[in-house]
This record gives structure tokens, sequence and C-alpha cells, in this order.
């Protein structure tokens, strides 16, 4: 009964070191990942310039604008924001 017993602390004990372990990996993880998404550089877009008479014009690089879903709807109208936001534009 006593090998019983040490052998169902030693599984205990096994189980704790790799819980902890996994614990550990998984914050170095989004950790890194953190840190690779502030160091990143802005992603460049391509933008169609158009003429108010709807003439095509040249082509700009531009860095991608990234906002949240509450900064977007401060700085548009509502019909804006329901179109731009929510219509799959």
């Amino acid at each position: 009964m006593g090998l019983m017993i040490e052998r169902l602390a030693m599984d205990r004990r096994t189980m704790l070191i790799r819980t902890a372990a996994g614990g550990v990996g998984i914050l170095a993880g989004c950790a890194r990942s953190a840190w690779a998404a502030a160091d990143a550089q802005p992603k460049i877009v391509s933008i169609v310039q158009y003429s108010a008479a709807g003439v095509r014009g040249d082509v700009a690089q531009v860095s991608k604008i990234v906002k949240t879903g509450a900064e977007w709807r401060r700085q548009l109208s509502p019909i804006s924001f329901n179109v731009t936001r929510h219509a799959a534009t």
C-alpha cells in the first residue's frame, strides 16, 4: 500500500510540474506575440484616387489605418459608421 501512495504522490507532482511549465509556455508565447505586434511595421495599402468627375487618377501607397470601433464611431456620423463598419465594405 505504501508503494501505491508513493506512486500517486509522484503522479500529482508530475502533473503539477507539467501544468506549471505549460502555463509559463503560454504566457511566454502571448508576450512574444505582443512584442512582435508592437515592433511590426504598419501595413501599406494602395488607394486609387478619383477626380470629382469620376476620372481615375493615380494610385497612392499609404499606411493602413487601424482604429477601434469606438474611435471610428466618434469620428464618423452614425450613417457613415453603419455603412463603412457594418455593411461589409
